[in-house]
């Protein structure tokens, strides 16, 4: 596998474990602005890019969390 290949692979490992949590916690997830469940796995590697992913917090207003997004970095 060439190192894009890997590192694809890791994202979406990366990428699935924190779904399965956030999922567990009661709060969702989006990459690249576009909401997922773990029901939707397969097509989230098909649309993943090759590219580092970023997680951030989005939280309602008494500060809890209740989002995850992640989105693919252009430059590391």
């Amino acid at each position: 596998m060439n190192r894009t290949g890997d590192l694809k692979e890791q994202m979406y490992s990366w990428i699935l474990t924190e779904m399965e949590q956030a999922e567990a916690a009661g709060y969702g997830v989006c990459v690249d602005g576009k909401p997922y469940t773990l029901a939707e796995t397969g097509q989230l590697y098909q649309v993943m890019e090759d590219a580092y992913y970023m997680k951030s917090y989005v939280g309602d207003q008494n500060g809890r969390i209740r989002q995850l997004d992640f989105d693919h970095l252009d430059q590391v």
